[in-house]
């Protein structure tokens, strides 16, 4: 049931995630490139968490600093989908398109 609670966090932060993004968006004044500006700095905090609470849990966890190529190459599709979802997110936001 951990799962649940976890999936309905996820899905509040892709809320709030959206909401955030459209503030930055507006306050880079910047009606051309503001989504991607906004997605520039949201980029920067997404690897900030990814990177050092990745790095905290696996050192905590005590593992192994060795990757397979498989689970490497599969980690980095996600990370690349992730982008993809933020991406589609930025668009929506978009008059334009």
């Amino acid at each position: 049931m951990t799962w649940l609670v976890f999936t309905l966090i996820a899905t509040i932060a892709s809320g709030i995630f959206g909401v955030l993004t459209h503030a930055g968006q507006k306050a880079m004044g910047d009606s051309a490139n503001g989504q991607y500006k906004a997605l520039f700095f949201a980029g920067i905090g997404y690897s900030l968490i990814a990177i050092v609470g990745s790095s905290v849990m696996l050192t905590v966890n005590g593992a192994q600093w060795s990757f397979s190529i498989k689970g490497l190459g599969l980690g980095i599709l996600a990370g690349i989908a992730v982008v993809g979802v933020i991406f589609c997110n930025l668009f929506s936001m978009q008059p334009s398109l």
